[in-house]
């Protein structure tokens, strides 16, 4: 009988979770713990003033409005859309309501174009017009957030794309990185901090996302490697978000079929900022993903044979179902459907283009 039981509790502490856990468990249990408890969990960006790229939409525009209502004195957005910062700005003030007081809290715009390599010194321009926004309060953070999102098949991946997602994602952040630490480094006892908005792709492959997932991997390397060798100084978070319902995910002329599992960017900026007031030992990377993704970081970490061959079996189902659909199906219901009728012969084969 009481083994019975102990089966039945487990059963439903797994339904449980399935349903509810939207990040790694120590993440989702210390936000909940916080928020239960009057919600201080992003108390820690009180006063400080934080520079947001990729700020005009998404994951960054939802991080500005959280942090000036957490109590930031400052931020600084950047993109390459002037007009829709400008909105995001006016969007924040209206959330603030009478908490918002432009002698406490700032808003400054500096437009700043990843996909823009045709200067050398272009990132240390931007660092220097942000240092100037910044007047005579140290900038205590930077959220490395911009990006683009790459789905199709490599084989039908042009060089052009490729190069445009690998500059995007990883060339232009650290680029703009060497110029900010450089600039940093100029003050006595510099102390530096920087967020980095990864993937939970760049832990493994991840068919039809193959620059992307490479890029994002780069990044998460590099900014590791960063924080070993400037550690006495720089602090490093790393934020690996999964599918967020942004349109971020929709510029190869797909679009996102995740079912349940997506995310809102609203979620997703909440548990970043989390993770980065949290202790650090605790939340030095988050995974913020539904409970697929959980299983799937699981795999790549812990059985590395098995995540192979969940990986192969993914791909046999997604790829054809991007070639006569043209989606980025990630929703589990729709993945099985199409893995019956794969199986039974009644889903057409992939016709490769050329």
């Amino acid at each position: 009988m009481m083994m019975m039981f102990s089966i039945a509790w487990i059963l439903v502490v797994l339904v449980v979770a399935w349903n509810n856990l939207d990040a790694a468990p120590t993440l989702y249990f210390y936000d909940a713990a916080a928020t239960w408890t009057g919600g201080w969990q992003h108390s820690s960006l009180q006063n400080k003033t934080i520079w947001i790229t990729g700020a005009s939409s998404g994951i960054g525009a939802s991080m500005v409005c959280q942090a000036l209502q957490a109590g930031a004195a400052h931020v600084i957005l950047s993109s390459r859309k002037r007009d829709k910062l400008l909105n995001v700005a006016s969007k924040c003030q209206s959330l603030l309501g009478s908490k918002y007081h432009p002698e406490h809290t700032k808003m400054s715009i500096v437009p700043y174009d990843a996909a823009n390599n045709s200067t050398t010194t272009m990132e240390a321009t931007i660092v220097d017009r942000v240092w100037k926004a910044c007047g005579d309060d140290p900038l205590d953070m930077v959220i490395l957030n911009a990006g683009v999102y790459q789905n199709q098949p490599a084989m039908l991946t042009t060089k052009q794309e490729r190069d445009y997602v690998t500059r995007v994602n990883y060339q232009a952040p650290v680029d703009l990185t060497q110029a900010l630490l450089e600039k940093w480094k100029t003050h006595d006892n510099p102390k530096g901090h920087i967020v980095v908005v990864a993937s939970i792709m760049a832990h493994g492959p991840y068919g039809l996302s193959s620059t992307y997932a490479a890029s994002k991997a780069a990044l998460r390397t590099y900014f590791w490697s960063l924080a070993t060798e400037e550690s006495q100084w720089l602090t490093v978070n790393m934020a690996c978000p999964a599918a967020t319902l942004t349109g971020f995910w929709n510029p190869v002329a797909s679009t996102l079929h995740a079912g349940g599992s997506a995310m809102t960017a609203d979620r997703v900026a909440h548990l970043i900022l989390t993770g980065i007031s949290g202790p650090y030992v605790l939340f030095y990377e988050t995974w913020i993903t539904k409970m697929p993704g959980i299983l799937w970081l699981g795999l790549a970490h812990y059985t590395p044979g098995l995540f192979l061959a969940f990986s192969h079996f993914l791909a046999y189902i997604r790829v054809p179902i991007w070639y006569h659909e043209r989606i980025d199906a990630m929703d589990v219901s729709l993945l099985m459907t199409r893995f019956v009728q794969i199986v039974m012969g009644q889903y057409p084969p992939v016709v490769v283009e050329t």
